[in-house]
């Protein structure tokens, strides 16, 4: 989403800036390795040597890209119920010039840097037939081109097949329940995916056909945030049924005050406390107190901020170390539903540890944090090692490499933005804009 589009919350930027911050520290847990996969073949440096626990996490931060997935998929449908635009094309228009500026730079940064030659993903090398396919957003269906062109573009191109399918998800998914239905058929295409073990490539697991599920569980997010429950008044039919119970209450008073006034009519007036338990009743039978309760007192939100920071926490040190073997479900679909499940906490209630301004900050550049990353493993890394000493473990590299990495990757990601990105949604805006009034119908600014 842009900087101006309808309904942004602070908390699904910050997510993303979680996201980018978790697909960072994988990487630099992988040290010189990732450098020389990006122009080599076959890398000779082994990965940093971490204590087992962290090695685990640090390899499973990988899925801050599914975080991505989730929150990309929560705020384009909050979005399109927002904006109720009629046709595709200020959507079309919208989504490619918020994608395609910095990645076609991704492109140009990364053949000036690696060329033509032999990497990890493409062994003999990539050609023409790659960077075309690449440039036409269409790589995730190619297994040469795939990570090849611009590193890590997979999940580029799995978000953009995403676009494409996203208008008929929110078609068919209107009713909760066939949306529950699609995405209980995306886990079964995903889990058949692992169990034939197609391995890497465009059926395998970082193709769409595996990773479109993740999506769905940010859908469902969408769905759940826009529930009436989630509001600050009830449903028509919650308010009704309260008047129903506080009209029964007031007629069970009412016969326990006859039967009482029968029995002693020389009984002493009870003084102003019945009288305003019985206008108490009257208030709440005619609904004027009714939202008080369900906007939710100090402690419920307490409680579900509490809820939120250990769904978070679990999600990024707990479920690397303790989550159900993959033969029975696979890892990404087990972290899309609890990252679903923060989405929906913090849309609540955004703590100010998870979500900040310096968070929201880092997810607003998080995608030329993530183009630009790669071409900084090299002279990062290389910084860090001088720094730590030879002599350093693993751990105390990392310690060092980590932040450096997040430093430099966000001080160039702030120039790209400002640079390439903010240019691309200004230039997508003007193209709808013209597009609006050339159906002769304008629609309130994007």
């Amino acid at each position: 989403m842009t900087g101006r589009e309808p309904d942004r919350f602070s908390y699904i930027d910050a997510l993303r800036g979680w996201a980018i911050l978790l697909v960072l520290l994988t990487h630099a847990a992988q040290g010189r390795m990732a450098a020389e996969a990006l122009s080599q073949a076959a890398p000779h440096s082994p990965v940093l040597d971490l204590p087992s626990w962290l090695q685990q996490i640090c390899a499973h931060a990988g899925s801050g890209v599914h975080l991505f997935f989730v929150v990309s998929a929560l705020s384009l449908a909050l979005s399109a119920r927002k904006r109720r635009e009629h046709g595709l094309g200020a959507y079309v228009i919208r989504r490619f010039c918020r994608i395609a500026p910095m990645f076609y730079a991704g492109i140009a940064l990364y053949l000036a840097l690696f060329g033509w030659g032999p990497r990890l993903y493409a062994p003999d090398g990539i050609g023409p037939g790659d960077v075309a396919l690449t440039f036409g957003l269409l790589h995730i269906w190619s297994t040469n081109a795939l990570n090849s062109v611009v590193p890590g573009d997979w999940s580029v191109g799995v978000e953009v097949m995403f676009y494409l399918i996203l208008p008929l998800l929110l078609l068919i998914g209107r009713a909760p329940v066939r949306l529950a239905a699609l995405t209980l058929g995306f886990v079964l295409m995903a889990q058949t995916i692992h169990w034939i073990g197609a391995g890497f490539g465009p059926f395998g697991n970082p193709g769409f056909p595996s990773q479109s599920v993740v999506f769905l569980f940010g859908l469902i997010a969408a769905k759940a945030v826009e529930w009436k429950r989630f509001g600050s008044s009830p449903s028509p039919a919650l308010r009704e049924s309260a008047r129903e119970s506080a009209a029964f209450r007031l007629r069970k008073e009412a016969t326990r005050q006859a039967r009482r006034r029968v029995v002693s009519v020389s009984e002493p007036d009870e003084g102003p406390a019945r009288q305003r338990r019985n206008e108490d009743s009257r208030d709440f039978a005619s609904g004027s107190t009714l939202t008080l309760p369900l906007r939710g007192s100090p402690l419920p939100q307490c409680g579900r901020g509490v809820l939120a920071m250990c769904v978070f926490l679990f999600l990024v040190a707990g479920l690397p170390l303790w989550h159900l073997p993959e033969i029975i479900l696979v890892y990404h679909v087990q972290f899309a539903a609890l990252a679903a499940l923060l989405c929906i906490l913090l849309h609540r209630v955004p703590g100010p540890i998870l979500v900040n301004r310096a968070l929201a900050g880092i997810g607003r550049i998080s995608f030329s944090m993530y183009i630009l990353q790669f071409a900084l493993f090299t002279p990062v890394f290389g910084l860090a090692e001088k720094l730590a000493g030879r002599a350093a473990s693993g751990s105390e590299t990392l310690a060092l490499y980590y932040p450096l990495l997040v430093g430099a990757t966000a001080a160039c990601a702030a120039v790209t933005y400002a640079a390439i990105e903010r240019p691309g949604m200004r230039l997508g805006r003007l193209l709808i804009l013209r597009l609006q009034q050339r159906g002769g119908a304008i629609e309130r600014p994007v």
